[in-house]
């Protein structure tokens, strides 16, 4: 909803990512800890829940590279995170960017949220015996400038011709099927608009 209402006025925010979303509010009770779940009744623990997340605010921030939609939209934002129309350009074949672009980013922070790791991540990481990725990164950042590009193009070309993982995702199909539709290489198959992505998730949440 908070991207859906950027692209309202007119603006595509372009670095989405889960270090710019602020979240408050997000608690658990002792008797909603995962390990003791099976303790609490489970329409006592659904009630609870549903009240908590009323509770949570969420903001999404860092316009620093925000732009007018229809505007030359600069070879920025985050390599985990951003769309590869952003990164090859029009020269590239990458086409135009628009609200495709920022809802891609957008299931990138789903997906990551799901499975605890970005979907594309460079081949040093998978051959590491600890998968924790939030360990690893900032090993990947002390990685000189010329290493990270390498291996940023090649996710790049990863995202092209290697579709996402969706068993990674611990959830439903139909909250894989979300996901996997925001992370479609095509910006044309995405979600086109990321007022049709929240009445998406909207819809799903009102099945729970």
């Amino acid at each position: 909803q908070a991207l859906s209402f950027v692209h309202q006025q007119g603006y595509l925010h372009l670095d989405v990512k889960p270090e710019n979303l602020m979240v408050r509010g997000l608690q658990l009770r002792p008797e909603e800890d995962t390990s003791q779940r099976m303790n609490v009744d489970t329409e006592v623990f659904e009630r609870r829940t549903r009240e908590q997340a009323g509770a949570i605010e969420l903001k999404l921030i860092d316009f620093g590279i925000s732009v007018k939609e229809g505007e030359q939209v600069p070879l920025g934002g985050s390599m985990f995170y951003v769309a590869q129309e952003v990164v090859q350009g029009p020269k590239g074949g990458g086409g135009s960017v628009g609200q495709a672009a920022d809802v891609y980013s957008l299931g990138c922070t789903f997906y990551e949220v799901a499975t605890g790791q970005p979907p594309y991540l460079p081949d040093w990481f998978h051959n590491r015996a600890d998968k924790n990725w939030m360990f690893h990164y900032p090993d990947y950042e002390k990685l000189p400038r010329e290493a990270r590009v390498e291996y940023e193009k090649d996710m790049v070309r990863n995202r092209l011709s290697k579709p996402v993982d969706a068993n990674k995702v611990p959830h439903a199909q139909a909250v894989r099927d979300i996901i996997l539709k925001c992370l479609h290489p095509s910006p044309v198959k995405r979600y086109s608009t990321s007022y049709a992505l929240a009445r998406d998730l909207d819809g799903l949440l009102s099945r729970f």
